[in-house]
Order: C-alpha cells, then structure tokens, then sequence
C-alpha cells in the first residue's frame, strides 16, 4: 500500500466526510418515505382483506354463482408472472434477492412469461432473453393509481382472452421495518375458498353485486402488493444506507488515526532536524 502525504490523507478525510452526510441524508429521507408507505399500505391491506371476506363468504353462499375470474385454466397457455423490482439503485440486495427467487420459481413453473415493472427488471430480464412485453414506465417507489390501473387492466385483460391460464405477480413483501421477503402470489383465477355461509338479501341480483365487488377486489390488491414493494424497497435502502454511513464512520477513524501519526511522524522530523542543527553549530 503507497504511503499517503498529509495531504491526500487530509483530502480523503473530506471526501469521506462528504459521503457520510449523503448517505445519513439518504438514510432519513429512506425511513420518512418508509413510514408513510407503511401507512398506506396498511390501509390498504386492511381494506382488501374486508372485501375479500365478503367475497369468500358470498361465493360460499352463492356457490351457484359463476364468473369468468373465477373460472381455472390449470395447464392452458402457462402463467403470466409480473415482477416488481426497484426503478433505482443503493438499496442493497433487494433486487437480486428477488430476482433469485423468481429465476428459482421459472425453473419449476414450467411455462412461464416474465412481465417485469421496474427499470431493474426491465434490464434484468431483457439480459436473459425476455421480449414481447409491454413498458409500463417508472414508479420510482412512488405509488401511482393511474399507472396501477393500467397494468391492472393488461393483467386482466390477457388473462379474460386466454393468453394464460394463471396470472400471478412477484415482490418484496414487506413485514416489518426490518424484514421483508420475495413472495410469489396468485391473481387469477381467484380462489374459490370457503368462507362463512350467510342468508344474504341482494339488491340487486348476486351476478350484479360480483360485477362491482371484483374489480373492487382486484384494484386494492393490486395497490396492497405495489405498496408492500415499494415499502420494502425504502426499507432495505435505509438499511443499505445506514450500513454505508457506519462504514463512512470507521474509515473515516482509521485515516484521522493515519493522520495523527503523520503529523506526529512530521513534528518529530522537524525537532530531529532543530536537534541536529543546534548540536551542529555548537560543535
């Protein structure tokens, strides 16, 4: 290792410092978009789940009632599998943790077509050979209905025309601030579970009531799994950042220890030098 002067030490001692506020800037700014994501998605889970008990509970009390989302088409046209990665960098293993449980999920899937969101998906899979899907634009782990409702609306529609027979998505399922794991759920069709039995009166027609009640469905799961990957996704980055300011931290104590002993070096030098002149002009 090259021996650094003052003056280069001095220099990185600097640029280090300069890192540290940036990524402690970063790590604040992670953690505020992480709670309110968290917010949010709470909400939504909770409203999702309420419509998904009524659901369960009417198909069971209407087990006569049919609908094309309900319909299975086990071994047609294999599985449509939308992925959810980061548009952006400095969040740790997020994507490549989930890309690894995807490529794991492709193996034993069978037939499976990639549909990625996300520029890293987008880059990822276009690497691997996948074609003939549609840009659906950047998030920047910003939620957006608009741009929600139109890959919602592409999902249903190839899964209505028979393109596929499942349709199931892949993100980062947030937990808690500090866990979060790759997740692969299905879409559609949407599972007849049993629910509780009731002796519903409907107004109007139960085959009506389904026509709104579905579509309800589907959109808040949709915004439940695109809030818990962008929740994710600002929770691994301030855990990504908080590790690269401690980092910051302790090579910024060992070039500050470099430094001293430097200077030290230096100030013994100069009285070796005062020492050996005075000595020199007495003799």
């Amino acid at each position: 290792m090259a021996v650094l002067s003052l003056r280069q030490i001095k220099s990185r001692i600097k640029s280090i410092e300069n890192i540290k506020k940036v990524t402690k800037a970063m790590e604040m700014v992670a953690v505020s978009k992480l709670r309110a994501a968290e917010r949010d998605l709470g909400v939504a889970r909770s409203y999702s789940a309420q419509i998904e008990r009524i659901l369960k509970n009417l198909t069971t009390s209407f087990e006569g009632l049919n609908h094309p989302f309900f319909a299975s088409h086990d071994g047609k046209n294999g599985t449509a599998l939308l992925v959810i990665s980061s548009d952006t960098g400095l969040c740790g293993s997020y994507n490549n943790t989930l890309f690894r449980h995807v490529d794991g999920y492709v193996r034993e899937g069978g037939a499976v077509k990639v549909i990625p969101v996300g520029r890293k998906a987008t880059s990822y899979y276009r690497k691997k050979g996948a074609t003939g899907y549609p840009r659906f634009g950047e998030f920047r782990a910003k939620y957006s209905h608009d741009a929600t409702r139109k890959i919602t609306q592409y999902l249903i529609d190839i899964f209505l025309k028979g393109e596929f027979g499942r349709i199931s998505v892949a993100y980062m399922n947030f937990e808690t601030a500090a866990r979060f794991r790759p997740k692969v759920e299905e879409l559609f069709p949407i599972s007849r579970s049993a629910g509780e039995r009731f002796e519903y009166i409907t107004e109007p027609d139960p085959a009506a009531l389904f026509e709104k009640l579905i579509p309800l469905f589907i959109e808040y799961k949709m915004k439940s799994v695109f809030l818990s990957a962008f929740a994710a996704e600002h929770s691994a980055r301030a855990v990504s950042m908080g590790e690269a300011t401690e980092n910051a931290k302790d090579l910024l104590e060992q070039f500050v220890l470099q430094r001293n002993k430097v200077r030290q070096a230096n100030i013994t030098t100069e009285i070796n030098e005062v020492v050996s002149g005075a000595d020199a002009l007495k003799g």
